[in-house]
């Protein structure tokens, strides 16, 4: 069983068979969780990873990896509140004022 820091939930993600549970949590929470031992960061992004590494007193490693989650797996998922009008790399003041959307997915 691993868990995993992500700022994104997708159900490709997910092993053939497998389900998602998914529950919200305050941001409070999840960063709680998000600064227990043995948490794996896979954050897509670097200016995403420099924002969480603030607002969780941790460094926060930019891995942009492929997940195959499993069943005992989950994810702390903090999502930025940000959206743009085209693709493109946010800046730092852009997603550090947006706030964040928490939620705990739960791999069975």
């Amino acid at each position: 069983m691993n868990t995993y820091l992500t700022n994104t939930f997708s159900p490709r993600m997910l092993r053939t068979g497998a389900s998602a549970y998914v529950s919200g949590l305050s941001p409070r929470e999840a960063m709680g969780m998000a600064c227990a031992p043995n948490i794996v960061d896979c954050i897509s992004h670097d200016v995403t990873a420099s924002i969480f590494s603030g607002l969780l007193g941790r460094k926060v490693e930019h891995t942009r990896v492929d997940l195959s989650l499993e069943p005992g797996d989950q994810l702390i998922c903090l999502i930025p509140n940000f959206r743009a009008n085209e693709a493109r790399e946010f800046t730092y003041d852009e997603v550090a004022s947006s706030g964040v959307l928490a939620y705990l997915i739960q791999v069975a």
